[in-house]
């Protein structure tokens, strides 16, 4: 019998979470994340020093210039934090350790996906609250409805992660950076063929519906919840059928 077959779920579940409290470990140490949030940080404080600002409009030009920035860093990172997930384990043969335990391969990559959601979400927090802060400080408004930009803004980095990891097991780390770039951009385009095959990330823009202190509804955010998750499945099935083919 197939020794994967006698192993619990609660076994393969502690053998994923292991991987995934991994990535968080190796993700603290990059520098890349700090800096780009701090950065983010820097443009959110600069912004109201910005002549273009109107009064009436300053409040919600903040927010939607602030969620746009937010939306951008956080895509590197997602970027930042996935492309090598793969090729770094391959190469440094660490990859053969783990999948000599019982952990399947598709185990191993729900691990690594795991992991980067949790950095995402810890980054959307903190660059939420930033904002949230923000606002509050320079115009004494509070503006909850942030974190609804957040949450959408999340989706679309899950979604990136989520292709990064598939892309991360068929090519090296610098194709996969131009790939996720590739896909970005086309996400964000309104026309072309493409828009049928890959998810259009601006289902997830809202930023200047939000800016403008309009709650989403319900039915739009189960709507894009679904739609993100659906292509997450698509592309972590493809990414473990693609990690099961290879000789390793």
């Amino acid at each position: 019998m197939n020794l994967l077959a006698q192993v619990p779920m609660e076994v393969l579940w502690v053998r994923a979470r292991a991987i995934a409290v991994n990535v968080i470990k190796e993700a603290i140490r990059q520098k890349i994340i700090y800096i780009t949030v701090l950065f983010t940080f820097l443009l959110f404080a600069i912004e109201p020093m910005i002549p273009s600002f109107k009064v009436g409009l300053r409040v919600q030009l903040f927010g939607d210039i602030a969620l746009g920035v937010a939306y951008l860093a956080i895509a590197v990172i997602a970027v930042a934090i996935s492309v090598n997930q793969v090729p770094k384990e391959i190469e440094q043969r660490t990859i053969y350790n783990i999948l000599s335990k019982p952990v399947r391969r598709a185990d191993f990559l729900i691990g690594k996906y795991l992991g980067i959601l949790v950095v995402l979400g810890a980054c959307g927090v903190l660059m939420g609250l930033a904002i949230f802060g923000f606002i509050y400080a320079y115009f004494e408004k509070v503006a909850y409805g942030i974190f609804q930009g957040i949450a959408m803004m999340f989706l679309e980095a899950a979604l990136i992660s989520a292709f990064a990891i598939l892309v991360s097991t068929l090519a090296s780390p610098t194709v996969n950076v131009f790939a996720c770039i590739l896909f970005y951009f086309v996400g964000h385009v309104k026309g072309g063929t493409l828009k049928y095959i890959l998810p259009s990330l601006e289902n997830f823009n809202v930023n200047e519906i939000v800016a403008r202190g309009i709650v989403l509804k319900a039915n739009f955010v189960l709507e894009s919840l679904l739609y993100a998750l659906a292509y997450i499945a698509v592309f972590l099935m493809i990414a473990s059928f693609s990690l099961a083919r290879k000789e390793l």
